[in-house]
């Protein structure tokens, strides 16, 4: 008997030391994918060569609960010019064409997976009636109505996202939602979004 207590005293200080590591492993392995996340590269305004706003930016106050996708349409994907040079044209056509103060969205992430900065982070946007100042407005730059955006693509804008969550940007229990369910537009493309209805926060229900 004392032979028996003594395995089972032994088996159970190897699986108290089995908890303790594979938590802390766990809480390693979080803090590691926080900090990454935290880390990831946007190429600023100033280093694509943006023009500076017509008017003073209006500032978000908190966390915003919505995140909104977008495709830039038309051909925008990069091929054959650089993507700052893209980035620059929809500014251009933004403030010029639609008589905005800057570029709508707050964000675009191009095929390489390089995310540039819109109106940036906490600023009040211009692609979504009514949603503007409750959200951030994200744009894949291309056409992705008949071909889905590349992995890297879609990789960078979810961990743009998640990023956004982490720096408290974006409200914990955001909701996500496609361009088409505000608006009457085929946005962000049929093949975007079948793709983001199966990421996690997508809802079907907008206000």
């Amino acid at each position: 008997m004392q032979y028996l207590a003594s395995i089972q005293l032994v088996l159970l200080q190897n699986l108290f030391w089995w908890i303790v590591m594979t938590t802390s492993l766990a809480i390693l392995l979080y803090f590691f994918v926080v900090t990454t996340l935290a880390d990831i590269t946007i190429t600023s305004r100033s280093q694509w060569g943006a023009t500076p706003p017509k008017v003073s930016p209006t500032h978000i106050s908190g966390p915003v609960p919505w995140v909104i996708i977008h495709h830039s349409e038309g051909n925008t994907n990069c091929s054959g010019k650089p993507c700052k040079e893209i980035v620059r044209n929809i500014q251009h056509y933004h403030m010029y064409e639609n008589y905005w103060a800057d570029i709508g969205y707050n964000f675009m992430v191009a095929p390489t997976g390089e995310v540039f900065e819109g109106r940036g982070w906490g600023v009040v946007g211009a692609h979504a009636p009514r949603y503007n100042s409750k959200s951030v407005g994200i744009c894949l730059i291309g056409s992705f109505q008949n071909q889905p955006p590349t992995e890297a693509q879609l990789a960078a804008t979810q961990e743009l996202i998640a990023s956004g969550v982490n720096q408290d940007k974006i409200r914990t229990l955001y909701k996500l939602i496609g361009h088409r369910q505000v608006r009457a537009t085929d946005c962000p493309g049929d093949k975007l979004y079948s793709i983001i209805q199966q990421w996690p926060h997508y809802t079907s229900k907008v206000e």
